[in-house]
């Protein structure tokens, strides 16, 4: 359930907004650094908890990806408010 809730997260924050915003970078950044950590976490948990171990590895780089897309945007969207002169997120 952790890693659908990331995962609905991360899409709705990245092609719903951080691509219509021309970030498409930080798109294909946050998909790489969520495949890094998937890669560096799955191995041990897996031979730790085997399938849960595997649930985990990949709930915790989905975490990472929606954390990072949002963290983006944030800072996108409060730049975008201080150059409008409007109040920051």
């Amino acid at each position: 359930a952790i890693a659908f809730a990331a995962n609905i997260v991360s899409m709705t924050t990245g092609v719903s907004c951080l691509l219509p915003l021309g970030l498409e970078r930080h798109i294909t950044l946050s998909a790489a650094l969520g495949m890094c950590i998937a890669l560096i976490s799955i191995f041990p948990l897996v031979s730790g908890y085997e399938e849960i171990g595997a649930a985990w590895a990949v709930a915790g780089s989905q975490v990472i990806v929606a954390a990072y897309q949002s963290v983006i945007l944030t800072f996108h969207l409060n730049r975008m408010g201080e150059a409008s002169g409007r109040i920051q997120l």
